[in-house]
């Protein structure tokens, strides 16, 4: 199980909590049975970073479906207006224990207002 998180001021910081993954061994969580689980399952940051790379009024975090797992869509407002940026998430090295966004596209600058970011 994952939560994305973002900054609604600031920077817009992006953190992704993880109650683990192959990153860290298994998630023991699914190697129990579901009415074994412990109440409180702790959460672990794995990620995090500014979408934008500079002072923004903050960012939204969605996320799109895919054969795979999802990407992550990140909505803020940019000189140019409001943008969204769809992000990946990979692991920079093959022992690595945390992952880093890799950029896969910007859609098009609209004019500013709210940037309409959700589900179906």
């Amino acid at each position: 199980m994952s939560i994305i998180t973002s900054q609604l001021a600031g920077a817009g910081t992006v953190r992704v909590w993880s109650t683990g993954s192959k990153l860290d061994g298994q998630p023991s969580m699914y190697l129990d049975n579901p009415n074994h689980h412990e109440e409180n399952i702790e959460y672990a940051e794995i990620a995090s970073f500014a979408p934008f790379g500079g002072p923004t009024p903050g960012a939204t975090v969605a996320t799109s479906s895919t054969v795979y797992g999802a990407d992550l869509l990140v909505a803020g407002t940019t000189p140019g207006g409001q943008e969204v940026r769809k992000y990946t998430l990979q692991r920079p090295a093959p022992d690595a224990t945390t992952l880093v966004p890799k950029l896969i596209a910007t859609l098009p600058k609209l004019p500013t207002g709210p940037t309409p970011l959700g589900g179906r």
